[in-house]
């Protein structure tokens, strides 16, 4: 009897460490988020952008690792949704506010507080979507915001020494804009979610081998050339299923 109830017990703390063991990993993607605040605000902005990725890497695995382990939670959503706001929304607008933004004072605080705003709308609308469908993963309402983020801090990341040039500034406040409206769009992207590394297709796993490599010798261009043929791939997606949508309803009108 004593054996069986050790046993129980076990199991029991093994079962609650699994339980935790993906919020640690959220835990360590807003503690990032936080060091990548801290060292814009040491203007050491090639660190402040090196900790967004990092960042990146734990709210990449701490979903799989929760899925793998079948302990997710409303908690961990919340608390992932959280991290996010700090690490992919508030980090990269003062990233690129302190960076490139400066001499558009005082719109520059318009604009990166308009991608503040979006990254914090479209997690809100991901949480909704997710409580009210938790089945609905293959693709996303709305780039998602770590994909936002990058496009900021992939800049900093390839030139970390701001650029002063009134053009550029004037160029980064159009991108950042753009890139807040992405997040709070109604377009479909696909997440990927289905493709697993158990499918006979090579493909995926010699792209994933390709981008490990480039993100160790060249990250700030991998991350930008990750993030452009994502959005390239899913905005194309959209233009070919309007013409095909268009098409069907001009078929339909003649008949």
């Amino acid at each position: 009897m004593k054996k069986e109830k050790t046993v129980k017990k076990r199991r029991k703390r093994i079962k609650i460490e699994f339980y935790f063991l993906p919020s640690l990993v959220t835990a360590g993607n807003a503690v990032f988020g936080f060091l990548s605040i801290v060292y814009t605000l040491k203007e050491k902005y090639y660190f402040a952008a090196l900790f967004i990725f990092f960042a990146a890497l734990f709210d990449f695995f701490d979903g799989r690792i929760a899925r793998a382990l079948k302990v997710s939670s409303e908690f961990g959503t919340e608390l992932d949704s959280l991290a996010d706001t700090i690490s992919f929304g508030v980090a990269p607008a003062l990233l690129i506010y302190s960076w490139g933004l400066r001499e558009l004072e005082p719109f520059s605080i318009v604009i990166a507080s308009i991608f503040v705003l979006g990254g914090i709308i479209r997690l809100a609308r991901f949480n909704v979507i997710h409580l009210n469908n938790p089945e609905s993963n293959s693709t996303y309402s709305g780039l998602p915001i770590p994909m936002a983020a990058s496009a900021l801090y992939s800049f900093v990341l390839i030139h970390p020494t701001p650029i002063n040039s009134k053009a550029f500034t004037l160029f980064l406040g159009f991108w950042v804009i753009l890139f807040a409206y992405f997040m709070t769009s109604k377009i479909k992207f696909r997440s990927f979610k289905d493709i697993g590394m158990k499918t006979k297709n090579i493909f995926p796993l010699l792209f994933s081998s390709i981008v490990i490599l480039g993100l160790v010798y060249y990250t700030g261009y991998t991350i930008a050339i990750v993030l452009y043929l994502y959005l390239g791939y899913n905005l194309s997606r959209l233009i070919f299923k309007r013409k095909k949508a268009a098409q069907y309803e001009l078929k339909t009108k003649e008949n």
